[in-house]
C-alpha cells in the first residue's frame, strides 16, 4: 500500500482520500453524500498554532483565542472542546489595552 502524507490530517492511500484514519469512501457508504468531515485532532492544533503565533505578536501580556461561534454554525463543531483552554466569543471587539 502507498501512503502520501498530504498534511497532519490528510493522507492519500492507494488512489483513496483518508481524514485521520478514516477511509472517505467508507464514510460515504455509510452517512452519505454530501458529506462534511471535521478532523478535532487538526482543530486543537490549528488553535494551538494560532495561539502561538499571535502570543507571539502580542508582547503586551497573555493571549486568548477565542473563535466567534458564528464562524461555523455546525452543532457538532460548537459542541465539540476544540478550542480548549480557550472560550467562544459571542461578539467581536478589539480595544486597546488601557
Amino acid at each position: 500500500m502507498t501512503i502520501r502524507r498530504i498534511d497532519d490530517c490528510l493522507s492519500a492511500r492507494d488512489g483513496r482520500l483518508y481524514v485521520e484514519e478514516c477511509d472517505t469512501l467508507d464514510l460515504l457508504r455509510e452517512f452519505g453524500s454530501p458529506l462534511f468531515v471535521f478532523s478535532e485532532d487538526q482543530l486543537r492544533r490549528n488553535v494551538r498554532r494560532f495561539q502561538a503565533a499571535f502570543q507571539a505578536g502580542w508582547p503586551d501580556g497573555p493571549v486568548v483565542v477565542m473563535p466567534a461561534a458564528k464562524a461555523n454554525w455546525l452543532a457538532a463543531i460548537q459542541r465539540s472542546p476544540t478550542a480548549s483552554p480557550t472560550r467562544a466569543a459571542a461578539a467581536t471587539s478589539i480595544r486597546p489595552a488601557s
